[in-house]
């Protein structure tokens, strides 16, 4: 009772096990513990870009990959002022910050996180050219987080969204790109002989 009228609910910022029952996004999911509701959880020291867009949809597959419907350790830090849970979310012993990073689907946070683990996962994607590490935008966005510029854990790509998924389309339809402009890309459907 004590830990609710201090602003801590019961049992969320205790380190140990949880069950991951939903994932909302590239670095935020929901747990569940025996005891108590459901609580939000923001992946401590990575920030994945946000659904709307480019590579969101694709960071959100990939965490649900390693960590949907599955039990791990969290070792929570804080709330963030979404009154999320910000924790390391640990999955049959692997740092799932760390292997978001090192597959290229999310970026370090360095304001919030400076630890070595992170760097060398980050570096390792980013030489690699893996993941987010391969849009065209992924520079930009790097420097918006060293700058600050990410305002509560979400920077915006200056590409806006569905860029990449405007040419994927395309050439799905069997359609070339012709040009870009702005941010969108131009299709000119292609004759099929």
């Amino acid at each position: 009772m004590l830990a609710w009228l201090f602003g801590r609910r019961l049992g969320e910022l205790d380190r140990g096990p949880a069950t991951v029952v939903a994932v909302y996004d590239g670095d935020t999911c929901t747990c569940t513990r025996r005891w108590g509701s459901p609580f939000q959880v923001r992946l401590h020291g990575i920030d994945a870009p946000e659904l709307r867009h480019d590579y969101g949809e694709t960071a959100r597959y990939q965490l649900a990959r390693l960590i949907h419907n599955r039990r791990g350790i969290l070792e929570p830090s804080e709330y963030d002022r979404y009154r999320r849970v910000v924790s390391r979310v640990v999955v049959d012993g692997v740092d799932v910050s760390v292997a978001m990073l090192e597959a290229g689907h999310a970026f370090h946070f360095r304001r919030y996180d400076d630890s070595p683990d992170l760097l060398k996962a980050e570096a390792t994607a980013r030489r690699r050219r893996l993941g987010v590490w391969a849009m065209p935008w992924a520079e930009d966005r790097r420097l918006e987080h060293e700058r600050g510029d990410a305002r509560d854990g979400k920077a915006q790509s200056r590409s806006g969204g569905g860029c990449l998924g405007r040419a994927v389309a395309c050439a799905l339809v069997g359609a070339v790109v012709v040009g870009r402009t702005g941010c969108g890309f131009r299709c000119r459907t292609t004759q099929r002989n």
